[in-house]
């Protein structure tokens, strides 16, 4: 495998180019072209799948086995759409990186942990269907923003999600977190209205910093300067848990960016993220 790794690498540049931020790296490796395929229906039931059970793929034309972020979005489990994370998909796509942007069903209609079944649902597609598109199901990974965030991350902490629908943790090549939410405290409540259960137990066994183990996969965290103080906070604290157990993080605070426009402003010119995170991949993969 690690032959195939290095010549991807190679052919799409990540190792022929130091990779500082977005905008130098696209001025050095001209953008790959990628299309987009929308709503493809990932429930294995669509007698009972709902229309929120849909994801776009953002796949590299010209590549085959090209790694793949699986990539929730966030707002607090009661909002948000994939197309919010269109900015996240183009850039990694353009750089040679699948990307499979997920919806879910939201809060007040469901509750925990619905949500996360949803996104086990979402893998599982992405590990039995990405070779059909080209991807490498040997090099999947998961990431989101904010409640994606946490989402993704307890999915890769707490197996028993996936086991659900039959698959493990030890199947994520690796975490991308941005501004995510690792312990469901009572703040978070404001903004989550119904989504998790009342009793301090349920939010407890529902954060992913109590899960934390020494199997996990590799983690990149990122918070932006102007974040919520809370959830920068928690990624110092999941950060410090994953360093004592030994497991690959790296930790990051994005300049000039809010809790919102790390996501929304991912790969425009001033941005540093990208960059970061193109890096860490190109670790990850050699």
């Amino acid at each position: 495998m690690k032959t195939r790794l290095l010549a991807f690498l190679v052919m799409i540049g990540l190792l022929a180019y130091p990779i500082q931020s977005h905008s130098s790296h696209a001025q050095e490796n001209p953008p790959m072209p990628y299309e987009i395929i929308h709503d493809l229906p990932y429930h294995p039931d669509p007698a009972i799948a709902s229309p929120r059970h849909v994801l776009d793929l953002y796949r590299p034309t010209g590549l085959t086995d090209y790694p793949v972020l699986l990539f929730v979005h966030g707002g607090a489990w009661v909002s948000g759409d994939k197309s919010n994370v269109a900015p996240v998909g183009q850039t990694l796509a353009a750089n040679g990186i699948g990307v499979v942007a997920v919806n879910y069903r939201l809060s007040p209609d469901v509750t925990h942990p619905a949500h996360i079944q949803d996104v086990a649902l979402a893998f599982a597609w992405v590990a039995e269907h990405i070779t059909e598109y080209g991807g490498d199901s040997s090099l999947i990974l998961v990431g989101g923003h904010s409640a994606g965030g946490h989402l993704t991350t307890l999915l890769a902490l707490d197996e028993r999600y996936l086991a659900e629908v039959g698959h493990a943790p030890a199947e994520i090549f690796g975490v991308i977190s941005f501004s995510g939410v690792y312990m469901i405290e009572d703040w978070i409540m404001d903004y989550a209205d119904g989504a998790f259960p009342d009793d301090q137990l349920g939010r407890y066994a529902a954060s992913p910093y109590v899960h934390v183990h020494a199997d996990a996969p590799p983690m990149l965290l990122l918070v932006a300067r102007n974040d919520y103080p809370q959830l920068i906070g928690e990624a110092k604290s999941m950060t410090q848990a994953l360093e004592k157990v030994e497991v690959a993080v790296e930790l990051y605070t994005i300049p000039n960016r809010d809790h919102y426009s790390l996501i929304s402003m991912f790969g425009s010119p001033d941005d540093t993220a990208a960059g970061v995170v193109l890096t860490w991949l190109k670790t990850l993969l050699s």
